[in-house]
């Protein structure tokens, strides 16, 4: 008593050998619900009308349930309604009967509520306003994806741009020492002086320790 949306199963009516009205408790509680979002099943009932649930607004049903209503082996059903349901979500058709009275009834009257069509119409309107949504906010996101990809590349380019100069002053660090231990050594080899090859060597071993940083 007092559901007012039923989830995973479809919403199952079956063998009732009464009216469902206010005046009983089934009735009562089909009454109070407001959502159902796998589809209602009408089955083996003998009530001649069906309009208890004039709360419900919502009915969906995902397109592996099939149709939103489906009407199976209701012999005096001639009439049904839901005069407060303003939004369909699920896949055609709509409605199904399988041995039923309705569809020979609604032949026989060659009318159908004019709140059927008003319920479709709406909620075809529902999705094409829940499309132009959707398009607005692709076009918003696509023009922000853009403009983070811009910041991207850039602050890509710039670490990249930033490590070759560091490369190139340490090529030129290495070159500079390079020319100047050559001068040393050369200067040294031509004095004639005792302790040259010792400084030679030692000029190497700095060199090769700047090789073996720069690496």
């Amino acid at each position: 008593m007092g559901c007012e949306e039923v989830i995973g199963y479809p919403l199952v009516i079956e063998d009732f050998y009464y009216e469902l009205t206010l005046q009983n408790d089934v009735g009562r509680k089909l009454a109070s619900i407001k959502r159902v979002n796998n589809g209602i099943i009408l089955r083996k009932n003998y009530f001649t009308q069906f309009s208890v649930m004039r709360s419900l607004q919502y009915l969906a049903a995902s397109p592996s349930d099939g149709s939103l209503l489906k009407f199976e082996h209701n012999p005096f059903l001639s009439s049904f309604e839901f005069p407060d349901l303003r939004i369909i979500n699920g896949t055609m058709p709509i409605v199904s009967f399988w041995n039923d009275n309705f569809p020979m009834q609604m032949r026989k009257n060659k009318v159908l509520s004019n709140h059927w069509h008003l319920v479709i119409a709406g909620s075809l309107g529902a999705l094409a306003l829940v499309i132009i949504i959707d398009t607005m906010w692709y076009a918003g996101f696509q023009r922000w994806w853009e403009e983070k990809l811009f910041e991207l590349e850039l602050e890509k380019e710039t670490e990249e741009y930033r490590e070759s100069i560091q490369k190139w002053e340490m090529r030129e660090f290495q070159r500079k020492v390079k020319e100047r231990v050559e001068k040393e050594e050369d200067s040294r080899e031509i004095a004639g002086k005792e302790e040259a090859p010792n400084i030679k060597m030692y000029g190497k071993e700095i060199w090769n320790d700047i090789l073996d940083m720069g690496g």
